[in-house]
């Protein structure tokens, strides 16, 4: 929930720090590797970053319907 509202509030950098903490505690939670991957994204001026891939590839392999993470898989594809 921190990470979300940080998201919201366009605090990325602190979005991307609360979101690390959950995956660290639940690192197969397909929901929380995607938020993850989207807060780096936005930390870094909407790049899709290796370590935002990573996330969104450990995402997908945790549940492959993940649309968050497809989304943004499909953009490095173009």
């Amino acid at each position: 929930m921190l990470g979300w509202s940080y998201f919201e509030t366009q605090r990325y950098g602190e979005a991307v720090t609360a979101y690390a903490k959950a995956v660290a505690l639940e690192p197969g939670n397909a929901g929380f590797q995607s938020a993850y991957g989207e807060a780096q994204v936005k930390a870094a001026g909407d790049r899709i970053t290796p370590q935002a891939e990573a996330a969104f590839r450990a995402a997908l392999a945790a549940d492959a319907k993940d649309e968050r993470a497809r989304m943004y898989i499909a953009l490095l594809k173009q």
